[in-house]
Order: structure tokens, then C-alpha cells, then sequence
């Protein structure tokens, strides 16, 4: 089972975003969210709201 850290860390690399670009494109959505926010994120240092890692998740995953 993978860890919230895992998912967006491995996913947003395999589609070759940058932290800064997936948070750009979670501005596109209308989530305004820093590059140090999901840094944070992938370190285990702070978690995502569920309606935030949803869309984090359609973005990457899918």
C-alpha cells in the first residue's frame, strides 16, 4: 500500500512535472496551493485536504 507521500511523489515524477509545475496546474483548477505545500507533502511533513489530494490525484494518476 502506498503512502499519501509515495503516490504524489512517484506519480507527479513519472509524468515529468516539477513541483512548482504541479502546482501550477492545480491553479488551473482553482486550488492555489505553493511548490512548498506539496514539497512538504512528499516529505511527510503535512497531509492535503481530501478535495485537494482528489484533484491531485485525477491530475497525475489518470
Amino acid at each position: 500500500m502506498y503512502s499519501i507521500e509515495e503516490i504524489i511523489s512517484s506519480y507527479r515524477k513519472k509524468k515529468g512535472l516539477l513541483q512548482q509545475d504541479l502546482a501550477d496546474e492545480l491553479a488551473k483548477e482553482g486550488v492555489t496551493i505553493s511548490y512548498k505545500a506539496i514539497s512538504n507533502w512528499e516529505r511527510n511533513l503535512a497531509e492535503p485536504s481530501v478535495t485537494i489530494f482528489y484533484k491531485v490525484c485525477i491530475m497525475i494518476v489518470m
